[in-house]
């Protein structure tokens, strides 16, 4: 799977990029792009991966829901919408919580929240229902941001 670590020579850790991924057929595997990384590499792999994209949260745009994570993706679809008649495929590895926001327009999202709760509600069938219910919109339409003073400085 695309973004899954690899063992080095070195013992250290090697993050697949898109070019490891070329003996799989496009239409079976799909690339991440990290929100650290830069946004020309995001325009390079929705160029080369028309069938789709992972957005994986990284860096300082780890925490999902952050208002630096909300920024980034913010600055990703305005990006993606300036350059693309129709919305691309885009996946949101962790993404179910800021999809049922309504904001954002992946293609689909996931989460490990039954994995992880499903003993605490005891009913893991309504959670999975609960969350296939969810739809994001089917296209981008900016969101106002506003700078913080954290970020004026």
């Amino acid at each position: 799977m695309a973004g899954s670590p690899l063992k080095s020579a070195g013992c250290r850790p090697k993050t697949r990029t898109a070019a490891d991924l070329r003996p799989f057929p496009r239409h079976k595997a799909r690339p991440v792009w990290h929100l650290h990384e830069s946004l020309d590499r995001m325009e390079r792999l929705v160029d080369e991966w028309p069938a789709g994209v992972c957005f994986g949260s990284s860096g300082e745009f780890a925490e999902v829901g952050s208002p630096a994570w909300h920024r980034r993706i913010g600055e990703a679809w305005d990006l993606l919408a300036a350059r693309h008649a129709h919305t691309p495929w885009i996946h949101m590895l962790r993404g179910l919580r800021v999809c049922r926001m309504g904001a954002y327009p992946f293609a689909s999202c996931d989460s490990t929240d039954v994995a992880r709760n499903h003993n605490v509600t005891g009913h893991p069938r309504l959670m999975v229902e609960e969350w296939d219910s969810v739809q994001c919109p089917g296209r981008w339409v900016p969101i106002e941001t506003h700078q913080s003073l954290f970020d004026i400085a």
